[in-house]
């Protein structure tokens, strides 16, 4: 099993983690890592499931050394998942990010040792991102010790009220995402 040095920050874009052109992810693994204490911040970008990219947070070198500098032993995840206008889709699109979720995560615990990490996790994201990760946050909850904690900024949680409230742009994005509205699928 070949390892990535641990001496240095490593940068590494657009792993694949599945078929799809969007199932790819980044991994910014800090120097001095090790499987014992460098934890896992898996974010997940926002775009109302049907847009945003992985790409759409600059992380620049300035934004790299400020993480690095509020979290040392961390190594970072950056996701892309398959999106709802993405009609090539076989499969109801919230089933396609939710998988796509779970499929990452298992590819980044499957590479940990490869990439010297522990698999102490915390998921974060922002609006559906927040949405996917806290998702899968709970839905992990009580198989898997690996999860610590999830951080949303703005996310999307009561899926009716913003399809109620929202304005035509949310509601077509929700029904997008889900094949319908939430009173067609209420357990999503």
């Amino acid at each position: 099993m070949d390892y990535y040095p641990v001496d240095q920050d490593l940068v590494l874009r657009n792993i694949k983690y599945g078929k799809d052109d969007l199932q790819s992810m980044d991994a910014y693994l800090p120097a001095k890592r090790s499987v014992e204490n460098t934890k896992i911040i898996v974010y997940v970008h926002a775009g109302d499931w049907s847009s945003g990219d992985k790409d759409d947070i600059s992380l620049d070198d300035n934004l790299v050394s400020i993480i690095k500098e509020h979290f040392p032993d961390y190594a970072l995840f950056n996701l892309n998942y398959r999106l709802a206008s993405d009609s090539s889709n076989t499969i109801k699109h919230a089933a396609n990010a939710e998988i796509d979720i779970l499929q990452a995560m298992d590819y980044i615990y499957e590479q940990a040792h490869t990439y010297q990490i522990s698999t102490n996790t915390y998921m974060a994201g922002m609006e559906s991102g927040a949405q996917l990760a806290a998702l899968y946050t709970l839905k992990s909850a009580g198989k898997s010790s690996r999860v610590k904690g999830c951080i949303v900024i703005s996310g999307a949680f009561d899926l009716t009220s913003i399809f109620n409230i929202g304005n035509p742009l949310v509601q077509n994005s929700l029904r997008d995402y889900i094949g319908g509205s939430p009173a067609d699928y209420p357990s999503i």
